[in-house]
């Protein structure tokens, strides 16, 4: 994985998901040198996966099997809600992701798996390793943010009813979820 680069593949892009240059060559906003990536990467990006890696395996040791599930957010690239992706069938079993395509599509989603977003890093790294199913989701933000916020330059106002009642099904999506999955790891 390079340190510094694409969105899509660097530790630390060089611009956004939408191409837009994050570092402007001003001289209040310098592109990082070498160093600064990596002390970047020391600090951040290894400490996290050194942790989720014990994570993993401490909960691997109690319960024999884990499922990572990889959330995150888009927009666009595609109009679905959901998008499910384990790399192809590479990352978790089928009934893994046709269990949470239901989960998803019981409350009201369109889903889809393995379209545009099939498994970055997190999931293909982990979920290739044994006792590991890691599946990545991602949720369209006009799916829990109103119209008007999103196509503004500021962090959007995200509370409000779209919010609540977006939360209120995530959380019945991953209640069934979890149920299903740990129902069916016995």
């Amino acid at each position: 994985m390079p340190f510094f680069g694409s969105f899509w593949s660097a530790v630390v892009p060089k611009e956004t998901a939408c191409k837009q240059l994050i570092y402007q060559q001003t001289p209040t906003i310098l592109e990082p040198s070498k160093a600064e990536v990596r002390s970047r990467s020391d600090q951040y990006y290894t400490p996290y996966h050194q942790q989720l890696s014990a994570l993993l395996k401490e909960n691997i040791q109690q319960l024999g099997k884990v499922y990572l599930l990889d959330l995150h957010s888009f927009m666009g690239l595609i109009t679905d809600d959901v998008c499910l992706g384990n790399a192809n069938g590479k990352t978790c079993r089928q009934t893994t992701i046709e269990t949470a395509e239901q989960c998803f599509s019981q409350q009201g989603y369109q889903v889809v798996k393995n379209k545009v977003f099939t498994g970055g890093h997190i999931t293909r790294h982990y979920g290739k390793q044994p006792h590991i199913e890691s599946l990545q989701m991602e949720l369209r933000y006009p799916t829990y943010l109103h119209d008007d916020q999103l196509e503004i330059d500021a962090i959007p106002l995200w509370q409000g009813p779209k919010f609540s009642a977006a939360q209120a099904k995530l959380e019945s999506v991953f209640t069934k979820l979890t149920n299903q999955l740990a129902a069916s790891a016995r």
